[in-house]
């Protein structure tokens, strides 16, 4: 049963999109930092899609995505530090406008993850590549709790083995995408610079 509501919630937005989602939170409290200097308007110079950030609260942002032709998506966005490393969960959050209750009585937030690297002006993130843990998982189904869905992978698994699988993978070809670069956006105020990795 819990595989058919699964499955009811998430098939069609999982053909709508290229990322990897996750029931489970890549994080657990001890997990989580806080950079104030992350916060602020960042633009992809290549494609023209904005992420702004502001404080959500402890340890939690407020993210808005907004494409080149204005369509934006609101996320709570949290920075998790594993290892030496960073990494970016982001969930969707119910907007509250344009859909019908119905609609939202039926929303299931997933988590995404990406790496991030935060130096002076910009920020790169690389994406978890689905299709490297579609071949990873064929190889190995035991590499990671999931469920197949509508033939999309949608990771289980609990959050210290997520951050097992992705920090292991960092360096694996193919398992994140190529990094593509967010630099602040001119006229907004900058917070203290610190870095990430």
């Amino acid at each position: 049963m819990k595989s058919v509501v699964i499955f009811l919630v998430l098939s069609g937005s999982l053909m709508l999109t290229g990322c990897v989602r996750s029931l489970n939170p890549l994080y657990t409290e001890q997990d989580l930092i806080y950079d104030n200097s992350l916060v602020g308007v960042w633009i992809d110079n290549e494609t023209g899609e904005t992420w702004a950030f502001s404080n959500g609260g402890k340890l939690e942002y407020k993210l808005l995505h907004t494409e080149d032709d204005g369509r934006s998506g609101e996320f709570s966005a949290r920075l998790v530090r594993v290892e030496d490393k960073t990494f970016l969960d982001i969930v969707p959050v119910k907007s509250g406008f344009s859909q019908s209750d119905f609609y939202q009585s039926h929303f299931l937030p997933t988590h995404t993850f990406a790496h991030i690297v935060r130096k002076d002006s910009t920020v790169q993130i690389s994406m978890l590549e689905p299709q490297w843990l579609k071949d990873l998982l064929a190889d190995n189904p035991e590499a990671i709790r999931h469920e197949k869905i509508n033939g999309e992978i949608v990771l289980a698994a609990s959050p210290k083995e997520t951050q097992k699988l992705l920090y292991a993978n960092l360096n694996t070809k193919e398992a994140f995408s190529r990094p593509f670069e967010l630099t602040r956006k001119h006229g907004v105020s900058r917070a203290r610079t610190n870095s990430f990795r």
